[in-house]
């Protein structure tokens, strides 16, 4: 009688320890938390789509990321992957069963999104040098300079000129001026050994348009190089016209002609 009444009572206390086991089992949390990243500069990215997919399966649960790049999902025990996708990143992904998860808890699982790289639209900049002037500090145009400047109202009053850049003298924006007044626009003036601020303003503020430099002797291929174009040999005359696409950050496409009255044959 009392071996049996032992018995029920080792098994009562058996059932009880097994269901309090999987009550407690069953009461703890799991799944994965972690922080999404920009890969190399490990910024945090908010926003960002993250799902689980079940291994074998079509079943899927999914979260998004916080203002922090923060994210937790609860999941249930088994074999996951992982995609994760934001407008400005390559689609991230695992290969299936990548993550577990136990049912023990939270596990860490950060991930890192890399950049997607955007086309940009080319910007084209009409380069060339100041027609012909006069002498002293800081002379205006001659007689020849002026006729050269109205030749450049017809060389490029129809390219879609947005803005136009002349330097601190004269002689560069009085060979701007015609065309400026033809398309309605104040010349913009900078100083003329500013080339990588002014290269800098235009790739900022006009990107995709094109816009006219006039510069000098020795700037117009400081500011060809500085936009990504390949080095021009020495400018001699005033009649040079440089037509540059730049397509790339630091790449571009040059394009010389001449244009006006007496151009050279080259």
């Amino acid at each position: 009688m009392k071996s049996s009444c032992m018995r029920r009572v080792l098994a009562a206390a058996c059932y009880c320890f097994l269901f309090s086991s999987l009550v407690a089992q069953k009461s703890i949390p799991s799944g994965y938390q972690g922080i999404v990243m920009e890969e190399g500069s490990f910024t945090k990215t908010p926003f960002v789509k993250v799902v689980f997919v079940l291994e074998k399966t079509d079943i899927g649960k999914q979260v998004t990321t916080d203002e922090n790049g923060a994210y937790r999902i609860d999941l249930k025990p088994g074999r996951y992957y992982v995609t994760a996708t934001h407008p400005d990143f390559e689609t991230y992904a695992t290969a299936p069963g990548f993550f577990v998860v136990t049912g023990k808890g939270y596990h860490t699982g950060n991930l890192f999104l890399t950049p997607k790289v955007f086309p940009i639209p080319p910007t084209t900049v009409l380069v060339l040098r100041h027609a012909e002037a006069g002498a002293g500090d800081d002379p205006g145009l001659t007689a020849a300079g002026e006729a050269r400047a109205q030749e450049l109202v017809h060389a490029a009053l129809h390219s879609g000129v947005s803005a136009i850049y002349a330097t601190q003298w004269k002689r560069t924006q009085e060979t701007a001026q015609p065309l400026a007044a033809r398309l309605g626009k104040v010349i913009v003036v900078k100083n003329d050994m500013d080339v990588e601020g002014l290269v800098g303003e235009i790739l900022s503020k006009y990107k995709g348009q094109t816009v006219l430099i006039v510069g000098h002797q020795p700037t117009v291929p400081m500011i060809i190089r500085e936009l990504g174009g390949k080095p021009i040999p020495p400018i001699e005359g005033h009649d040079d016209l440089y037509i540059v696409t730049v397509y790339a950050p630091g790449k571009a496409q040059v394009l010389h002609l001449q244009y006006g009255a007496g151009a050279r044959v080259l």
